[in-house]
């Protein structure tokens, strides 16, 4: 399959603060938490401000308020070659579905509705290439520990027919991330209980078609979680978590032609919630470390290695924005309480 158009991260409102790509948050009067996101990849200044029923875009082109109902909640945003596309999750009795807004549409307006089959579907992943909104996976199920991974391509007016990508497993399968190759090619990750610890699995669309999922790497016995994806030249970046004496630490590991290079260690144990950001065609991971509490940034190269990082010491969790970079070091900004951070790089090598 050729990606046309944009990859884009929703997330269980559970794990929204945390385990995104790309999130800050701020307090907003008696309205809850006001979630900052930004892009995995963007070439301007693109933040998507959101809480429940309310949400509001802004960038190089202004600010843009956008109508949502109570019960929804829109968790990520991803830019295209006119503007941008954002989606999310609705409540309701029955479940929940995705549903996906675009500035391609007038006045922001909803993309139709994908199929759906079970009564849940959660955490949508907009598939971007060349600018163009390609297509979008979720996770769907009847229930949250049989939850299958869906995809459905974006023909630029309407969504075709819904593929099952993963069949549901043994356990639970969550924390969905995707991203398109060079070449168009849409590759997806996922963590799925194997019956005795969560394990990182992957498929690749290769013409109208998903490889069979497998895991990226061996099964070592460890739970593995939260696995992000990110393209990087003519390969894709992958940076999960990984448990071992009691802490988590983040993996990373390269898929170049069809197949997963080895593993790489990318942070001293406690670190977690672990995001992507491609800026210049350079790729940095965004993490937080428990030991000293703070925000570290990784630089990788083309082999997901570390090149340098920076850290900046920061008691508070939430999640600053990556913004951009100094020769000295990358700009850490929380939009609340409105303060930014410039951390030094420290060379690895």
């Amino acid at each position: 399959m050729r990606c046309l158009t944009t990859k884009l991260s929703a997330i269980p409102i559970l794990i929204l603060l945390f385990a995104s790509a790309h999130v800050a948050a701020r307090t907003h009067k008696a309205r809850g938490p006001v979630i900052a996101i930004q892009p995995t990849e963007s070439t301007t200044p693109l933040v998507l401000l959101a809480r429940p029923g309310w949400a509001q875009v802004e960038g190089d082109r202004g600010r843009r308020r956008l109508r949502l109902r109570t019960e929804e909640t829109l968790t990520g945003i991803e830019e295209t070659v006119s503007g941008w596309v954002a989606g999310g999750v609705r409540r309701h009795e029955r479940g929940s579905s995705i549903f996906l807004v675009s500035s391609e549409v007038d006045s922001g307006a909803r993309l139709p509705a994908v199929d759906q089959t079970g009564a849940f579907q959660l955490r949508p992943v907009l598939l971007v290439h060349d600018g163009r909104l390609s297509g979008a996976a979720w996770l769907e199920g009847e229930n949250l520990k049989s939850m299958a991974v869906r995809y459905a391509d974006w023909t630029g007016v309407d969504w075709g027919p819904v593929q099952t990508v993963a069949r549901p497993g043994p356990g639970s399968q969550t924390a969905l991330s995707g991203t398109c190759l060079d070449d168009g090619e849409a590759l997806l990750v996922w963590s799925r209980f194997d019956g005795r610890d969560d394990e990182i699995y992957w498929s690749l669309r290769e013409g109208a078609s998903w490889t069979v999922p497998a895991r990226v790497g061996a099964d070592n016995g460890e739970p593995d979680i939260t696995p992000v994806l990110a393209r990087s030249g003519r390969s894709a970046a992958l940076v999960w978590g990984r448990l071992g004496d009691g802490e988590y630490s983040l993996m990373s590991s390269t898929f170049r032609s069809g197949r997963w290079r080895a593993e790489r260690t990318v942070s001293a144990p406690g670190a977690a919630f672990p995001s992507l950001v491609l800026s210049n065609d350079k790729l940095y991971a965004l993490y937080r470390s428990a030991s000293p509490a703070g925000w570290v940034v990784s630089e990788l190269d083309a082999e997901s290695r570390v090149v340098r990082q920076a850290r900046v010491s920061e008691s508070v969790r939430i999640r600053p924005l990556l913004t951009a970079f100094e020769p000295t070091g990358p700009v850490l900004r929380w939009r609340r309480p409105g303060r930014s951070a410039t951390p030094r790089w420290n060379l690895q090598r």
